[in-house]
């Protein structure tokens, strides 16, 4: 693991959370918290690695973390970006074997780990939990759906990143009054290690995107100038020409994933519904 700070269980602040924490009663909650330690890791700290021993769940609390599988030439195939206040090698916890991912920081991360004997026991105290827990595993399974129908079923490299930023904007993509404003966390290279390509690949795709006006680029930050046409040009609903693409429309596409991205999280802890 890369090198930690510890921050005082005390000094947390209220914010929005997932489905998880938000569906848990206050006496489980309040069990929960007495269990976790939260830690800061630095930008591209391993988190944990695939075959690693499975000992603690984590929570991302701040930041963003790469989930991947890597092969032993040392290639490697992101399958998403987990995002505040996703559970970290929730699967291999339940059933007791190793990590079957990778996790590395993208950003700064503050991080919150339950050891995996005590995640077990609070299940057991309070079953209604389960609930949250298999709520947890759909995301999992949506998003590895998601990514072998990207990736096995799309016809161009252009329209594999065209879904991967539909996928980001859903997770936390902005209206502007230029379209969505998409936060994209990652390099071009590693954009290609998202969708199975190289970063060449994905530089002259962006390209293509941008000739179609279909997105847009303002420095570090990209928009999605016209939503519906990206999604249909994905879908091969129409060929998303310039002319078409340039209508001021921008309306919402369908989501990909549950649990949109709140702003300003922070802590685990808040934002729940009340009882």
């Amino acid at each position: 693991m890369g090198s930690t700070q510890k921050t005082d269980q005390g000094d947390t602040r209220q914010h929005n959370v997932g489905e998880f924490f938000s569906s848990l009663a206050s006496d489980a909650l309040q069990a929960f918290q007495a269990y976790v330690s939260v830690v800061c890791y630095p930008a591209h700290a391993m988190l944990f690695e695939e075959q690693g021993e499975a000992s603690s769940m984590l929570i991302l609390v701040e930041g963003c973390a790469k989930i991947s599988v890597n092969s032993s030439d040392g290639k490697r195939l992101i399958l998403w970006i987990a995002r505040p206040v996703e559970l970290l090698g929730l699967t291999s916890v339940l059933r007791g074997n190793c990590h079957e991912v990778t996790a590395e920081t993208v950003h700064p991360c503050r991080i919150a780990s339950i050891r995996r004997h005590e995640f077990l026991d609070f299940l057991v105290r309070y079953p209604a939990v389960y609930q949250g827990v298999a709520r947890e595993l759909s995301v999992e399974m949506s998003r590895a759906r998601e990514r072998m129908r990207i990736m096995g079923l799309s016809s161009s490299a252009t329209i594999k990143l065209a879904w991967l930023l539909l996928e980001w904007s859903a997770d936390g993509g902005r209206t502007t009054g230029r379209g969505t404003s998409v936060s994209v966390p990652l390099t071009h290279e590693e954009m290609g290690e998202c969708i199975g390509v190289t970063r060449e690949t994905v530089s002259r795709a962006m390209a293509e995107l941008r000739q179609r006006r279909l997105i847009d680029l303002h420095g570090s930050a990209l928009i999605i100038t016209n939503r519906f046409a990206l999604e249909s040009f994905a879908q091969g609903l129409h060929p998303a020409t310039p002319r078409e693409a340039s209508s001021t429309a921008n309306r919402a596409g369908r989501r990909r994933f549950p649990g949109t991205l709140a702003r300003g999280v922070t802590e685990i802890t808040a934002g729940r519904r009340p009882n």
